[in-house]
């Protein structure tokens, strides 16, 4: 059996995310019906609202965490390349370049590294939300630029 490919192995963990979201969504729509119908309770020591925040800011943080891997996979082909550790926008700016990347996608790109941020710093800018399934294939289609293999 063939060995899976270093690029194939980084899009797999950032669509990996994609799917633990989809199940972390589903059970907590699940929670919600059965707290409503009275088959549970809240959890010792929480609130009503304490569940609304984690319906609210659920894709938010499955957004942050898809960045992560995206990032950790930049990082990864980067550091074969060059022995430094530019800011994230740089790296997609430099990435984009070496791999001819579009401007439009490497824009799009920069959407969701700026609404992510804006999630990790709480919302210092007013930023247009970027759906998770959004941001991931904008994540997957710019990482798909690199090359097939390189050392980890």
């Amino acid at each position: 059996m063939a060995r899976q490919r270093v690029r194939d192995e980084w899009l797999e963990r950032i669509k990996a995310v994609e799917r633990e979201f989809l199940v972390a969504q589903t059970a907590v729509e699940d929670f919600w019906t059965a707290l409503n119908s009275g088959i549970t309770e809240l959890p010792a020591k929480t609130k009503a609202r304490d569940a609304q925040a984690t319906s609210d800011h659920l894709e938010g943080t499955y957004l942050i965490r898809l960045f992560a891997a995206f990032e950790s996979g930049l990082r990864s082909y980067y550091a074969t390349l060059k022995d430094t550790t530019p800011a994230m926008k740089d790296l997609i700016d430099a990435i984009a370049a070496r791999r001819n990347v579009s401007d439009e996608l490497r824009d799009e790109v920069h959407e969701v590294r700026e609404y992510r941020n804006s999630l990790v710093h709480e919302g210092e800018n007013e930023i247009e939300p970027v759906a998770l399934s959004v941001a991931r294939s904008r994540l997957c289609t710019y990482f798909a630029r690199l090359p097939d293999d390189w050392k980890s």
